[in-house]
């Protein structure tokens, strides 16, 4: 959740922009709380930050896409172009 609220906005210089690009997987028996510890962050994000894009818990390539093309953003980078990118929240 963390590389969620950051987007692209924070970046590590390390011979280029390293960005806080998290993949993460909670694998266990049924029963663990896995998904009591999703939607406990999730609900965080949702309530604290509220212009960040989720999309749907079951989607089609198609529709990951056209999430995509909806959580475009733009970061001002004076005294430069902006930045654009695009940053989903994908949750299943």
């Amino acid at each position: 959740m963390i590389a969620a609220v950051l987007e692209q906005k924070v970046w590590v210089e390390s011979g280029g922009q390293l960005f806080p690009n998290l993949y993460t997987f909670l694998v266990g028996d049924p029963g663990l709380g896995k998904s009591r510890a999703i939607m406990a962050a999730s609900s965080i994000i949702r309530e604290h930050v509220p212009d960040t894009f989720f999309g749907a818990t079951s989607m089609t390539r198609a529709s990951l896409a056209d999430y995509m093309v909806e959580a475009k953003r733009f970061l001002p980078n004076i005294p430069y172009a902006p930045i654009e990118y695009n940053s989903l929240v994908a949750i299943p």
